[in-house]
């Protein structure tokens, strides 16, 4: 095999076509069939020349890792102003897209992590952050809901205080 073919790239959801795109241009045979458009994968050149996937957290998925050179995706710089964005070092966080400031940085309308919400400038890296799913709005929207009602509830007693 030759070494250029020796990579792999980790999937994100909504990018495959990105993905199959960067493997054939690499000389790699296009599928056949859809991949499994998920994070949880990783896509490789077989030696058969063919775009192969494996699980990131299997046995094949680590040997690969070892043995071959990451392509990292680059950022995807088609978001939108509101577009509800996820990273996936840290389980919920939240970002919503207000602009690009450059190709590497944006500026978001608020953050949320955990328990916390954040307003004002916030300039976050494109490379770490990506387009939520379903799932993840759905969790935005519960996360974002109860902060808004304990910032709401605050509010009221400060008011309260404040007569």
């Amino acid at each position: 095999m030759e070494e250029k073919k020796k990579v792999f790239i980790k999937g994100r959801e909504g990018r495959e076509q990105e993905v199959i795109d960067i493997l054939a241009g690499l000389g790699a045979n296009a599928p056949k069939s859809e991949l499994a458009d998920s994070d949880g994968y990783l896509y490789f050149i077989n030696h058969y020349n063919e775009i192969g996937v494996a699980l990131i957290n299997s046995e094949v998925g680590a040997i690969i890792m070892d043995n071959y050179k990451e392509i990292e995706l680059p950022p995807s710089l088609s978001w939108k102003e509101g577009d509800i964005l996820t990273t996936d070092r840290y389980w919920g966080c939240y970002a919503v897209f207000k602009s690009y400031i450059n190709d590497e940085t944006f500026a978001a309308n608020f953050l949320i992590f955990d328990e916390e919400m954040r307003f004002g400038l916030i300039t976050l890296s494109t490379a770490s952050y990506r387009l939520a799913n379903e799932k993840e709005k759905e969790v935005f929207h519960r996360q974002y809901s109860r902060l808004w009602s304990n910032l709401k509830a605050a509010t009221a007693v400060l008011n309260k205080d404040a007569e």
